[in-house]
């Protein structure tokens, strides 16, 4: 009897021993979850696409009866932007622009002056995710732009600055360098309302209408 007692209780532990270990060896790895960053900074640099066929660039002094297109032949449009994933496919950014255009023509005539852009933007991003290192995205954003004619305009030269409304619509195309970098493409059309600006002869103004510009930029990304 005192045997069989013995027995059963070395079955029973050694059931327990054996309930309590692992099924397999694969549980005892550790399974981590998909890397999903949450915070981004971003800085791209580019330039207006074709800015004699933008409207952004038309102006006219109305009490003067003129009007032209401002056509630069330097400049860039530089951005810096930081973001936060809120979903895995849903992102959104605080972005500052700094556009500068010179060494222009209007009408044909050289003109010397400059402008400059500073834009403030809050944007909503849509990452379309896959498997691969590549993914497109789309968004759309809103916020202000403030412009600068500098000496612009020739011997009726604006030298003022105001301030408009925009909004954007912007599609890109990020490749995963590895897990912290990310190279982006982006088009922004950036839409400005329009503008007034003093020239140095008073009571005439030019008249910055408003329309589309567009914008292709490249840069990187760091995300953590």
């Amino acid at each position: 009897m005192r045997k069989m007692v013995v027995a059963s209780a070395a079955l029973l532990f050694a059931g327990v021993v054996a309930g309590a270990a692992p099924a397999n060896a694969a549980d005892l790895v550790f399974k981590a979850q998909p890397y999903q960053p949450n915070w981004y900074f971003e800085a791209r640099i580019g330039s207006p696409i074709a800015p004699a066929n933008s409207s952004a660039f038309d102006f006219t002094i109305p009490q003067a009866g003129f009007a032209s297109t401002y056509e630069p032949r330097t400049g860039f449009y530089g951005n810096l932007a930081i973001g936060r994933y809120f979903t895995p496919n849903w992102r959104y950014e605080f972005e500052f622009a700094l556009g500068y255009a010179a060494d222009g023509f209007h009408g044909g005539v050289p003109d010397t002056g400059s402008l400059t852009s500073i834009g403030l933007m809050a944007n909503l991003l849509y990452d379309f995710k896959n498997h691969t290192a590549w993914t497109p995205f789309i968004g759309a954003g809103l916020g202000t732009q403030i412009v600068s004619m500098n000496r612009l305009g020739g011997a009726m030269a604006a030298d003022d600055t105001d301030i408009a409304l925009a909004a954007s619509i912007i599609a890109g195309l990020d490749y995963r360098w590895n897990r912290d970098w990310t190279v982006t493409a982006r088009y922004t059309g950036l839409y400005t309302g329009g503008m007034s600006f003093d020239t140095n002869i008073a009571g005439f103004t030019v008249e910055r209408e408003a329309g589309w510009l567009n914008i292709v930029t490249v840069g990187m990304r760091y995300q953590w």
